[in-house]
């Protein structure tokens, strides 16, 4: 049972890895772009961020809180998307980055990875696919639930649920809650947003997902993002065929 106890937090641990993997926060098998990673939450973290438009600074000033284009962001903020349409570019650039990296099908953590590559690496930005996601991401804001189950790597989750609903489908959707602070990293580099490669769960869900074969192949994407009352921000990735 998922119960949402106030506009911030959700009270559900739905990691489904083993518990050894899942609470080293990384994937459940070795690969080689984890070598060396030893943080929780870290490993397989891309070095291609710095391809994509990104905020190459702090979105806070004079070490106050301050109003970004969605919502409120922490002094400290370092985000590497601030609207819909950096999103999508950050997913592609993202799933481009892990083009060596084997493929994942299912839900994170209970499906398998694969090497049969089916939906291509960029997905294509679809206009109406950004109306249908903004529009979600507006719901969500305004307290609809989030489709689908809840995702973390690690107990307690070192990131921000992503709920995944669609899987192998041809309506996928993810979408996450990001706080302010979520985007300012800790002493060794650590964050606690959703949607970044060093979130396990964001690799399998979105940057190394393809089903293979077992499911529709899906080439569009659509993004949206929406900012709460209390100035968080909800994001959501649709893929289509």
């Amino acid at each position: 049972m998922l119960i949402r106890a106030s506009s911030s937090k959700w009270v559900l641990m739905a990691c489904v890895a083993s518990s050894a993997a899942c609470a080293a926060g990384g994937d459940a098998r070795t690969r080689p772009d984890d070598d060396g990673a030893t943080s929780a939450g870290q490993g397989g973290a891309s070095s291609s961020n710095s391809s994509v438009t990104a905020t190459s600074s702090s979105v806070g000033a004079g070490g106050m809180e301050s109003d970004g284009p969605l919502g409120v962001y922490g002094p400290d903020d370092m985000p590497p998307f601030t609207n819909a349409e950096e999103l999508c570019a950050f997913v592609n650039s993202e799933r481009v980055s892990y083009q060596a990296h084997e493929r994942f099908r299912g839900l994170p953590w209970s499906g398998e990875y694969h090497s049969q590559v089916t939906w291509p690496l960029e997905l294509t930005v679809d206009p109406g696919l950004m109306d249908a996601a903004d529009e979600e991401a507006a719901a969500l804001a305004s307290g609809k639930n989030p489709d689908g189950s809840p995702f973390s790597d690690g107990a307690p989750p070192p990131h921000q649920y992503l709920f995944v609903a669609g899987v192998s489908s041809s309506a996928y959707t993810i979408s996450t809650e990001e706080l302010v602070g979520d985007w300012t990293a800790d002493l060794v580099g650590n964050i606690t947003a959703g949607i970044t490669p060093n979130n396990g769960t964001a690799r399998m869900a979105l940057f190394y997902q393809d089903p293979g074969g077992a499911g529709p192949v899906l080439s569009r994407i659509g993004c949206g993002g929406a900012a709460t009352p209390e100035g968080h921000r909800w994001w959501v990735v649709m893929m289509a065929p």
